[in-house]
């Protein structure tokens, strides 16, 4: 449990890119595969990015999300669409590990990117980034909690 404010975060898990045998992530380059790439430009969240997910297991309900790292509080987000065929936390963090080709591009979405290369960058150095999560039906709840927690802790991920 980690307690930021009065919120009690539960512990969801480590985040775990996939890695080689030297136990650095894989690097992957999905630029190359988007079919508009002469169209649009790359933005600047550069490839390469690692790939990782969370078990189905985690909870479809949505709420405010945390990536801590050495006990220190790296980013706060929200997850608040649930879809009737996905985990609203697991569908989020999907968007993170795994970046389509358009996503590298101006057209796609670049704080995915940039979540993903923090992740990748701490990974590769052996740090361990762990995800935690409060559960909250209400939107509008769940977007206060986020601004408060971001105005009180000022976490370095996210972008000011």
């Amino acid at each position: 449990m980690k307690v930021l404010e009065e919120y009690e975060f539960s512990f969801i898990c480590p985040i775990e890119p996939e890695k080689d045998s030297e136990g650095k992530c894989i690097k992957k380059y999905p630029s190359s595969r988007y079919a508009k790439k002469n169209s649009h430009k790359l933005h600047s969240h550069r490839e390469p990015f690692c790939e990782f997910s969370i078990d189905k297991k985690f909870t479809e309900n949505t709420g405010v999300y945390i990536f801590v790292v050495f006990q220190k509080t790296k980013y706060v987000g929200i997850c608040s669409d649930r879809t009737d065929t996905d985990h609203a936390l697991r569908k989020r963090m999907r968007e993170y590990g795994l970046i389509p080709p358009k996503g590298c591009y101006d057209a796609g979405r670049g704080t995915d990117c940039d979540k993903n290369k923090k992740i990748m960058e701490c990974t590769n150095k052996g740090e361990v980034v762990e995800l935690y999560f409060l559960e909250r039906e209400d939107p509008k709840e769940i977007k206060n909690i986020e601004r408060r927690i971001r105005s009180e802790i000022n976490p370095p991920w996210n972008i000011q």
